[in-house]
């Protein structure tokens, strides 16, 4: 992986939007109950950071596999779409 500016970037920008995410949820809880417990706002907070920090890595660990996977049989790829690409052509041909 090749650090650059433009990774920098966009880490930046996912940790913004997720703030702003975090924020929402945070008004509109506290919107909804104006005298809520200071547990059950800690819980929700938790509960928001937990997953908040799971889906971009979740995401991470997915694309990083998918690239191993990818990488197995990446020399059959042009062979695959042309197959695919001939059945169509014939069943198209066949086919009135």
């Amino acid at each position: 992986m090749e650090w650059n500016v433009l990774f920098f970037l966009n880490s930046a920008l996912l940790g913004v939007g997720l703030a702003m995410d975090a924020f929402s949820v945070s008004l509109a809880n506290g919107l909804n109950e104006p005298h809520m417990k200071k547990s059950k706002s800690c819980g929700i907070a938790g509960v928001f950071a937990f997953f908040q920090a799971l889906m971009p890595m979740t995401g991470w660990i997915c694309v990083h596999t998918i690239v191993e996977y990818f990488h197995a049989f990446e020399k059959f790829i042009p062979w695959i779409a042309l197959i695919l690409r001939t059945s169509g052509s014939v069943t198209d041909s066949v086919l009135p």
